[in-house]
Order: C-alpha cells, then structure tokens, then sequence
C-alpha cells in the first residue's frame, strides 16, 4: 500500500494507493449528526397491482387408432400497464418524514429493511429483490430499486424538499407485454386474458406476466377451458409489499 500527502500552490491533497481520498480545492461534505431524522419500525407500503388473469387451455390429440382428446390448462396473474407515483395516474401521496436545519443539500441516508408483507412473484419464482434485508444500507442519492421482475420495477426514495424530508414511492408495469387483452377461444390451444378488476379487455392493448396461480390436466374426463366446468383458478396473489424497519437521515451541507 503506497499513499502520500502533497501541498502545492496552496492545495492539499492526499493520496492513497493511487486514489484521490482527499482535496481542499473540491467541495467538502459536512454533516450535522445532531439533526438526524431516526425512524424506528418505519413502515414502506406499495400497494397492490391492477392485475387479470392469463389463461392457457391446452388440448392434446392422441390421433388414431384411440383419438382421445385430453385438455390442461394453466393460469397466472396478468398484470396491465400501470404507472404509480406522485403525481402519476395512480397518486402516491409524499410522506413527510421530518425536517433538516435551514441550508442542508445533502441527506446521508442509512436503512435496515425486511420485507414484512411478501407479494406475488414471476412464474413459480419468488419476487426479485437485491436487497439484503436485515442489514444496514447507505442509499446513495437517497434512491432505492427495491422490487423487480421482466416488465416491473418498484422503488423507493428519500429526498429533500425545501427544509423537509419526505419519503416517494414509485412502481410501474410495462405497456410491452406477452399478451393480447383479450379472452381465449375455442377448443384447441389457446392463450388469452381475463378481465380483473381495473383491469379490463383491450384488443390493442398487453398483459404482462406475473405469478403461476394453478395448473391442472392433461385429463380426458374434465374441461379445463376458461368457461369450462373445471377451470383453472383465477385468484391470484396480491401484490401489496411493505418493508418494515429502521432509518438514519443526516443532514449535511456540500460547502462550495
């Protein structure tokens, strides 16, 4: 490890193992640990998603000499394009979570989370997260992607808005989904969407993949088609989540 300390035209730097760790010619950081914002069993709701259902129907032919026709079918949670936020078609609401002395622009921000309420996930899989729950993590710029899958994202963040703190939940589900919004038909193989509440049949419009809710079959005594006699169940999870935990806000100021 090799380091060095250098003032040249009255400039201090300091150097270690060839990182600048220190420059009195950039802007320093200071923090004021004496007006930090602590949240203890803070709750981070997101609540559930518009969501139908999408329904595969299968019938397999065994051809001759038997031709017996055996019919399946599967269905998981069609979720719809949907945006969430402040200010979005879905409001969600800033929460004030304290206040920082007059001059701050700059919030270190410090969180030990676990997920409290589990939502649905993708397929058979769990939903994604890349946070280490239970563990005490520093948010850079205050912002966090907190839950995920191919076609949605959820995340949180914890900015400065004139001298308060506030807390901004965002989650968003893409209008690129798999899945034409419109029920499945016929007797053969088929894939379509069921109508959920909010979210309705649209022909122009996608549904996007989320949990496997059930699948049953091949059988050649029970029909497994959507309006069948024995369908495939269409009650999906929720996709509410909340993270509940502790929160350090400390508030400093970027001298120019």
């Amino acid at each position: 490890m090799a380091g060095s300390f250098e003032i040249s035209s009255g400039v201090m730097t300091i150097t270690k193992d060839g990182r600048l760790v220190f420059d009195t010619a950039r802007p320093l950081m200071n923090l004021v640990p004496s007006a930090a914002i602590t949240l203890t069993a803070k709750a981070i709701s997101f609540p559930d998603l518009y969501k139908g259902t999408i329904y595969h129907q299968m019938r397999v032919s065994s051809g001759p000499p038997f031709n017996i026709d055996s019919f399946g079918c599967a269905s998981f949670s069609g979720l719809i394009e949907q945006e969430w936020g402040p200010g979005e078609a879905n409001n969600l609401a800033d929460e004030t979570l304290g206040a920082v002395p007059a001059g701050t622009d700059y919030l270190d921000v410090m969180v030990n989370l676990t997920n409290t309420t589990v939502p649905g996930g993708w397929f058979d899989l769990a939903m994604r997260t890349d946070f280490p729950s239970g563990e005490w993590v520093k948010l850079e710029g205050g912002s966090c992607l907190i839950e995920g899958f191919p076609g949605l994202r959820r995340l949180f963040e914890i900015v400065l808005d004139g001298t308060n703190v506030k807390l901004r939940r965002w989650q968003s589900v893409t209008a690129n989904g798999a899945v034409i919004r419109g029920n499945p038909s016929g007797v053969g193989n088929s894939t379509g969407y069921l109508a959920g509440t909010s979210a309705g049949l649209d022909l122009a419009k996608y549904a996007t993949y989320g949990a496997l809710i059930q699948s049953r079959g091949p059988s050649i005594t029970s029909n497994h088609r959507h309006n069948g006699t024995d369908p495939c169940s269409q009650s999906g999870p929720s996709y509410a989540s909340t993270w509940t935990g502790d929160i350090v806000i400390t508030p400093g100021r970027i001298s120019a």
